[in-house]
Formats: C-alpha cells, structure tokens, sequence
C-alpha cells in the first residue's frame, strides 16, 4: 500500500500517482473550478454539487455542517487513495468528521473511510442507507493534520492512519467496478473548518 509517510510528503517511488493535487490555487477559488496538479495524467477533475468546497492556503476546506461530497475518478476500481486530513474547530470536535470516500457510484451508494468521534471507522452507504462496518478507536485532535489512507483492492477495504499507525479492513460485498473517490467533511458545530492537503491515487 503506498501510504503518506509524514506530514507534507508522500511515498511515489513504488507505484507512480496518476493524480496528485496539492490544492495550489488562488484563495476562494471553488474546488470545482480548480484545476487538480501537479499530477492528473488520467484527465479527471472535482465535482462539487454543493459549492461548499474552497480553496484555502493551499488546501480545501469546507465549513459546512452537512456531509457534502467533492469527487472525482480514481481510474481503476482497484486504487489507493491517500490525503492529509485536519479537523480545526473550538467546539464540540465530537460532532465533527473528515474522510475519503471510495467505490463511488452516487450520493447514495459509496464506501468511506472517516476520523469520527475517537475513532477510524469504516461505512458503506447502500441505497441511501449508511451503515458502520469497522471500526477502531483513535484521538483525534483539533487543529492536528492526519495522514488517511484507504486502499480498496478487489473486495477489501482498508483504511490506515499512519501518523499512529491506526489501520482496519473489511470485506466489501457491493461496489464492485465502480472508480468514484473523493473527499467527504462533516463540521457539526458550525464554528470550525474542515480542511484535505496533497489528495493522492495510485493504481495497482
């Protein structure tokens, strides 16, 4: 699994990135009209059908307190998805959530990977209907970034978080060929920020 080995960086030298976005835009500029690089050679590009997504000192942020969706192709079912996630709020950060999401066919039939409530969960959505299939405890913390990496591969899902080496699987039994990734924020309180830096995919 090609994972973000430390704040900043990522591994590329075993399997090239067919997309990197290191969120390098003019501030306030909508995620959907950024323009993803330095590494898209598969041609994708962000779907933001909320416009609740920004860019913000070099990363994309999003203050909302409804779980919106920012996608884009992962080119291959079978993928690595990888990006530094923070959560940056005064309140309640138990209300709040951060993640990747991955086998993406719509807002109703996905697979996510989120830091939620001291915890590395696992979710699968299935017609409309979002059920928690692993789970792991991890302290989260306001105001600290955490390398999320989700790696689906055939009908394993795994998810680690490598700052504390935090990692749990599961067996998919839906999503099958479908190559929707993205990212997914949640700020319950209204008072904070949800922020992603160095989005990253690989292909096996």
């Amino acid at each position: 699994m090609n994972a973000v080995l430390e704040m900043g960086s990522a591994d590329t030298s075993s399997v090239p990135s067919v997309v990197f976005d290191s969120f390098t835009d003019i501030n306030g500029t909508d995620l959907s009209a950024h323009t993803i690089g330095p590494t898209n050679t598969i041609n994708t590009s962000w779907t933001d059908t909320s416009s609740v997504y920004k860019i913000q000192g070099n990363l994309a942020q999003t203050n909302t307190n409804a779980l919106n969706f920012a996608t884009c192709s992962g080119g291959n079912a079978n993928n690595t998805v990888s990006c530094k996630v923070k959560i940056t709020d005064a309140g309640a950060i138990a209300s709040d959530a951060v993640g990747i999401f991955t086998r993406f066919q719509n807002v109703n039939n996905f697979w996510r990977a989120i830091l939620f409530s001291n915890a590395l969960d696992i979710y699968d959505m299935v017609a409309g209907t979002p059920t928690l299939r692993a789970s792991t405890p991890l302290v989260i913390s306001s105001g600290t970034f955490y390398n999320l990496v989700v790696s689906v591969n055939g009908t394993t899902i795994t998810a680690t978080e490598t700052t504390t080496n935090t990692t749990v699987s599961f067996t998919m039994a839906t999503g099958a060929g479908q190559t929707g990734v993205g990212i997914q924020g949640f700020n319950g309180t209204g008072t904070g920020t949800i922020n992603f830096s160095n989005f990253q995919i690989t292909n096996p």
